[in-house]
């Protein structure tokens, strides 16, 4: 099989913020847009601008939008375009996230998160874990290939876990998450409980969750501190 050359140049020149002698060492902190993206939103917001939801033509457009950015997105994806979610960024759906499932969860829950996420993916379940005094568990990576270490994955599920997220692109290292083998993993070890399993997505990748109903067999005295299971908290992978 051949490889096709990238033609640097074409990629570049799609991109106007790159014509200046100004090297950008990007990351999800800020990227530089293509052209067709910055003349997409400015077409938006000659012609369709309005809020969502009424009956007037901008406000139509402006639907008609939503619904062919799911349907786009969920075909990227391989999903349902109700399992596609839009927001400001990964950090800030992910607060919504944590809050929502914060309602069902009680002190003494534990949530699983691992080293390869990125900070969004672990600041607001440490977050939640401090308001409502729930125990974090991190799951390690293996060291000489920075992909998620699944023998730990499985000590740290456990059986008295409640909530279990991990991201699946690492835009740090490159490496990908065997999503299917690790919801497989949560399912068998959850068995004889009621599991469910979500998905959203962002530009800087896929999040999945599940959840499984427990038996709770301990009620603990609400900390000042977050009860991490772990010898320390990871240097977030890269900023929010």
């Amino acid at each position: 099989m051949s490889a096709v050359a990238l033609d640097v140049a074409a990629v570049r020149a799609r991109f106007s913020a790159l014509d200046r002698p100004t090297a950008f060492f990007d990351a999800p902190g800020g990227t530089q847009t293509p052209d067709s993206v910055i003349e997409a939103i400015a077409g938006y917001l000659r012609e369709s601008n309005a809020n969502l939801g009424g009956a007037f033509e901008t406000s139509r457009r402006s639907d008609a939008l939503v619904v062919s950015s799911h349907h786009t997105a969920a075909r990227f994806l391989g999903c349902d375009p109700d399992e596609v979610g839009f927001g400001q960024n990964m950090t800030t759906l992910n607060f919504a996230l944590t809050r929502t499932l914060g309602r069902e969860l009680r002190a003494g829950d534990e949530i699983v998160v691992t080293r390869l996420d990125h900070d969004g993916n672990v600041s607001p379940w440490l977050q939640l874990a401090d308001d409502l005094d729930l125990v974090v568990r991190f799951v390690n990576l293996n060291e000489d290939d920075a992909t998620l270490d699944l023998d730990d994955l499985e000590r740290q599920l456990g059986e008295q876990q409640g909530t279990g997220t991990k991201s699946s692109p690492r835009n740090h290292s490159g490496s990908w998450a065997a999503i299917a083998s690790i919801t497989s993993e949560f399912v068998s070890l959850s068995s004889g409980s009621a599991s469910t399993r979500s998905t959203s997505a962002s530009a800087s990748g896929t999040s999945t969750g599940w959840r499984t109903r427990t038996t709770r067999t301990s009620r603990r005295r609400r900390s000042r501190e977050p009860r991490v299971a772990a010898t320390r908290r990871p240097s977030p992978s890269c900023s929010r």
